[in-house]
């Protein structure tokens, strides 16, 4: 699939959870601290889930995402009590 495709089209889609809304005119820093986080293949059980986790990690260390705001607090929660794979 191609990374430009829209995944809410996408038949296999199970979930989308809403997380926060960036800012677009910070789609380069986002991209940037994206391509840092490391992916651990080396781990087991470790997946996409925990690279959403640990980007989201990143982005609020750069202050992109706002770690305090309510609403993204209660989608990250929500989004931990999802994860799979709990490496």
């Amino acid at each position: 699939m191609s990374w430009k495709q829209d995944v809410r089209q996408q038949e296999k889609l199970v979930e989308l959870l809403h997380l926060y809304d960036m800012d677009v005119a910070k789609i380069n820093t986002i991209k940037t601290v994206a391509s840092q986080v490391t992916v651990h293949n080396e781990i087991r059980g470790w997946n996409c889930q925990d690279y959403v986790l640990d980007l989201l990690e990143a982005l609020e260390k750069e202050a992109i995402v706002n770690s305090k705001d309510a609403s993204y607090k209660k989608q990250k929660n929500l989004l931990h009590e999802k994860q799979e794979g709990l490496a």
